[in-house]
């Protein structure tokens, strides 16, 4: 069973970016359903900078309302929900100063990562081994399972469990705030050219700034997350990796990789429920790239035993074709 992450003790100050998204979720809410939808009805005061359309705004209010309540469940849900962390049983914990570079003793967890000297990966604060792809997080006080990064505006790290209800927050984001520009646009118009009543046009044209303005942003952070997820990132793991140069070890493919992130069933990847596939504590599989390259680098072996009986002037024959001369292994090229 996996531990709870270990939040430290509430904080107003730090909450305040999630009051501050609240406010915002809250206003822009308010500001198209008073100056836009209801006008729309025809319903409220006199003065309306729309005509009344009951089928345009059956059809705003829906589909306004489908996307918002998916974006406030979700906001929720990554919220509320715990990213993970590593499991208070025994084999986990560290009994050593520190990390071993031989591999690990019987009931122990195997990994796959080490640090650069060789040795096996240890948090220091939860006198934990760490699996494969976890972090501490000094904000949380806890290491966070496949961490991706500490959110301020969430009160919360995104992690394994909820990577999910993250990645459909930023899609449903400027969904919504978009929707809401595009559609208020000539009711905004129309209270520039009637003259409206100065609070009228400030609230509408204060709307469609701040829509815009947060559509945009929050469409960004989505590609970049389309693309960590399409070759099964983290934020933490792009940066890292971009330094090397090297690829993603836990690549599935596609359609894995996707799936690793918002589940199994297809019918769920668009709602922010469901159970997250795996535990978080192992990602080799059959399918990912580090299984291939192990597999690759068997086959290599084989081939170098294979051809150096054979006498191939003292070269070997490397899992790629090519040779290292003199039967040296030395640096790859390029």
């Amino acid at each position: 069973m996996l531990r709870a992450t270990k939040r430290p003790t509430f904080q107003w100050g730090k909450a305040l970016p999630v009051i501050f998204i609240v406010a915002l979720i809250v206003s822009l809410y308010s500001i198209y359903m008073a100056f836009h939808i209801v006008p729309l009805w025809g319903l409220g005061s006199s003065w309306s900078p729309l005509a009344a359309d009951r089928t345009t705004a059956f059809a705003h209010t829906i589909v306004f309302h489908v996307f918002f309540v998916l974006l406030v469940l979700c906001y929720v849900q990554v919220v509320r929900t715990e990213p993970g962390s590593i499991p208070d049983t025994g084999e986990w914990d560290c009994l050593v100063d520190e990390g071993a570079a031989t591999p690990p003793a019987e009931g122990q967890p195997v990994t796959q990562e080490t640090k650069r000297s060789g040795q096996r990966r240890r948090c220091r604060f939860c006198n934990k081994w760490k699996p494969d792809r976890a972090h501490h997080c000094r904000v949380c006080n806890s290491c966070v399972l496949k961490m991706d990064h500490h959110c301020p505006w969430i009160y919360n790290c995104v992690g394994y469990h909820n990577h999910k209800h993250f990645f459909l927050l930023l899609m449903y984001s400027p969904i919504c705030c978009l929707f809401v520009t595009v559609t208020m646009v000539p009711t905004a118009w129309n209270s520039i050219e009637d003259e409206a009543p100065f609070v009228v046009m400030f609230f509408l044209l204060f709307g469609e700034t701040l829509s815009l303005f947060l559509g945009v942003v929050t469409a960004g952070f989505l590609c970049f997350h389309i693309v960590l997820v399409s070759m099964n990132m983290t934020t933490i793991e792009c940066c890292e990796k971009r330094r090397s140069g090297a690829k993603s070890l836990w690549d599935k493919g596609c359609v894995g990789n996707w799936a690793e992130v918002l589940g199994t069933n297809p019918f769920l990847w668009l709602v922010p429920f469901g159970p997250s596939p795996g535990d978080g504590l192992k990602f080799v599989s059959e399918s990912t790239r580090l299984t291939a390259d192990l597999e690759s680098s068997r086959l290599g072996k084989r081939r170098i035993k294979r051809d150096n009986k054979g006498g191939l002037d003292g070269s070997l024959l490397i899992s790629d074709g090519s040779l290292w001369p003199g039967g040296v292994r030395g640096k790859e090229r390029g």
